[in-house]
């Protein structure tokens, strides 16, 4: 039976002569060795093999727990730190870590790669088509379905319901409003990053199951540290260019020596205006950075001992402590006058960097992540909700 079943494979190979039916082959084989698969798990082994009878009358091994991320994209350092910190985390408690990026399932190769050389499964164009595809598949093979996003959720939580109905459906939320209520009814938990939004959502929701899992912050270094080089770095891709148009500008009529420097290819003809090739790089010549909108590379920012001036919009995903809420700026004039201050005041710049070490090192490690997900995905308590809490 086998030689005649490998010979049918071998000609439906042979005859395909377009990548639709090659993609139609595939699936079709994957399917059957999934099925395959979980009926050679239920069958006792041969009493003739000794070795294996002792293994199977002393029960089935342990095996580790398998997740399937549901994202937009595939996640990158410098756009999606939190989910990628909870894929470390994930991680770290020995989780088998699968993703699918609904819209991006035949392009980011490089991230992809990324991710692979990370121990994470990709489900990637051509051998799945959608997320659906993936759910419906891989039926009840996953312990918990975690899926990102508050349309994400929506739209996939009724599918993982049908198709893993033994798994833990987990959303993690990144912003609140009147569809997050419809979102968290779907699902078993929901994460959020901050006490705040934590606080925000039991109001509007009683009753709810809700954690806390932090970002994790990278690179913790001394805020003692000399910078060689004197400028100021602004954190994110988007608002840039206003950053660069409006606020350095102002802080130009003040000392029109400081450089602006941004982490990317170049692109302006502004000398004044500097790019480096990452934002490592960026960090680690710079006094202060600035920030207009949500970015994990904030945190990362504290922790390489450089304050950061806040708008309201960037602090908002942070638990900042006392002495941080004092970064956070309402008008670019404010913005600008805060950078200055922090650039030319050794005594405050170093007030700045020790908060946000401090907040790093509190609330922002690998170790609270992970003490924070045991408690997410269903299992052990956590204090990490109330160090934020007491941060905030």
């Amino acid at each position: 039976m086998v030689k005649d079943v490998r010979r049918t494979v071998e000609i439906a190979a042979a005859t395909a002569d377009d990548s639709g039916t090659l993609d139609a082959l595939l699936a079709t084989f994957e399917s059957s060795i999934d099925r395959v698969r979980r009926l050679r798990a239920t069958q006792r082994p041969d009493a003739s093999d000794d070795e294996r009878l002792v293994r199977w009358a002393q029960g089935p091994r342990q095996q580790a727990r398998r997740v399937l991320i549901v994202a937009d994209k595939l996640p990158r350092r410098d756009t999606d730190g939190p989910l990628l910190s909870h894929i470390a985390a994930l991680r770290g408690l020995g989780w088998t870590i699968e993703l699918v990026a609904s819209a991006e399932l035949a392009r980011g190769e490089a991230a992809a790669a990324g991710l692979k050389a990370w121990g994470v499964t990709c489900h990637r164009a051509p051998q799945v088509a959608s997320v659906e595809e993936v759910l419906r598949r891989k039926r009840n093979d996953y312990d918990m379905v975690y899926i990102a996003g508050t349309d994400n959720t929506r739209v996939y939580a009724p599918l993982a319901r049908i198709w893993q109905s033994k798994a833990r459906i987990v959303a993690c939320i990144d912003d609140i409003g009147p569809p997050t209520l419809s979102a968290m009814r779907m699902v078993d938990a929901t994460i959020v990053h901050t006490s705040d939004n934590a606080d925000r959502l039991r109001t509007m929701a009683p009753g709810a199951t809700i954690h806390i899992v932090p970002w994790v912050a990278h690179t913790l270094v001394g805020s003692g540290k000399k910078r060689p080089f004197q400028g100021i770095g602004f954190i994110g891709q988007e608002g840039a260019a206003w950053f660069a148009d409006v606020v350095m500008p102002l802080v130009w009529a003040r000392d029109p020596d400081i450089a602006c420097v941004f982490a990317g290819p170049s692109r302006s003809g502004d000398p004044r205006i500097q790019f480096v090739p990452d934002t490592d790089t960026m960090l680690s010549i710079v006094r202060a950075t600035a920030a207009i909108g949500p970015n994990s590379l904030i945190l990362d920012s504290f922790a390489a001992g450089v304050p950061s001036v806040l708008t309201p919009a960037a602090a908002a995903s942070l638990a900042l402590s006392k002495p941080l809420r004092s970064t956070i700026v309402e008008t670019e004039a404010d913005m600008a006058d805060m950078l200055c201050d922090i650039y030319h005041q050794p005594a405050l710049r170093g007030r700045f960097a020790r908060a946000g070490l401090a907040l790093a090192r509190d609330c922002y490690t690998e170790a609270a992540a992970e003490a924070a997900m045991t408690v997410a995905v269903g299992s052990g308590s956590s204090r990490v909700g109330a160090r934020l809490a007491r941060a905030g």
